[in-house]
């Protein structure tokens, strides 16, 4: 079968300009903010010990590491130094420095924001993954568990659209027991995006579309039909844990052989679902 090249694990067009936008907003923050408190720091400049101001800096430095951006780190250390040189040592002003206590407080103050922003940018990182990877495991746990109790196929695939639907952020999800689409985006097992030319159906999903093949011994039973919220990004690691959710569906279908439409009282478990025999 040919495949063409993989791309970015995102949903449609809008989620790359809502990540670049975050992006530049984190950025414009990390120097805006050192620079406002720099200022705010003028009336009280003859008063307080610029230290205090320095002080204040690294703190603010280490809480613009909660965006977990390193460049909003890096943005942040240089523009509390400059800010700190600018509005805080004489003269007053001016991008000069007069005595060279002021020097070394500045060159300090740069060194230590950004140590400690990355330390504390690490430590947010760290345990967002955490979360992340224990929430993944909940998943994966509450599929396998349904599948070890016996649950009719139409429960575990409920279940798990659901569970895939929270985890990729997606605006929708269904099971369809159908051939791939003609030129789909479809979810590798690497938890790679790609986009295979194989024509085995007569239908094309919109933009904003993905799926993800269930398969049970090597046969493909149907897809999960993803479509991305407006705004999202998906990250491969994401994907793989998709992958490994629709794998126990695969499981569960190969098991209780084909799958049937719900009925129409079926409740929210079939809710988004099109399964066809």
């Amino acid at each position: 079968m040919a495949r063409g090249s993989s791309s970015a694990a995102s949903g449609p067009g809008g989620s790359r300009r809502a990540a670049r936008l975050a992006r530049t907003a984190a950025i414009a923050a990390s120097i805006a903010v050192p620079i406002g408190c720099s200022a705010a720091f003028i009336p009280l400049r003859d008063r307080l010990p610029n230290l205090d101001l320095a002080l204040a800096l690294v703190v603010v430095v280490m809480a613009l590491s909660i965006s977990g951006r390193r460049t909003a780190v890096i943005g942040g250390a240089l523009a509390a130094s400059l800010s700190f040189e600018f509005f805080a040592t004489r003269p007053y002003d001016e991008l000069a420095i007069a005595r060279q206590p002021d020097l070394e407080t500045t060159v300090v103050l740069a060194i230590v924001a950004l140590v400690a922003g990355e330390c504390s940018r690490r430590v947010v990182r760290q345990r967002v993954a955490s979360a992340t990877q224990t929430a993944n495991f909940d998943s994966v746990r509450l599929a396998a568990r349904m599948l070890a109790d016996g649950n009719e196929p139409i429960e575990v695939v409920g279940a798990v659209a659901t569970e895939i639907g929270q985890l990729l952020n997606l605006s929708d999800c269904r099971f369809e027991a159908l051939p791939p689409s003609i030129g789909a985006t479809r979810v590798a097992r690497d938890g790679s995006l790609v986009t295979g030319s194989e024509e085995s159906s007569a239908r094309a999903k919109p933009l904003g579309w993905a799926e993800l093949p269930v398969f049970s011994q090597g046969e493909q039973l149907g897809y999960f039909a993803l479509r991305f919220a407006a705004g999202s990004h998906v990250g491969p690691e994401q994907l793989r844990v998709a992958v490994t959710l629709a794998d126990q569906v695969g499981a569960a279908l190969g098991a209780y052989g084909p799958a049937v439409a719900p009925p129409p009282d079926a409740g929210p478990v079939a809710r988004g679902l099109h399964l066809l025999s």
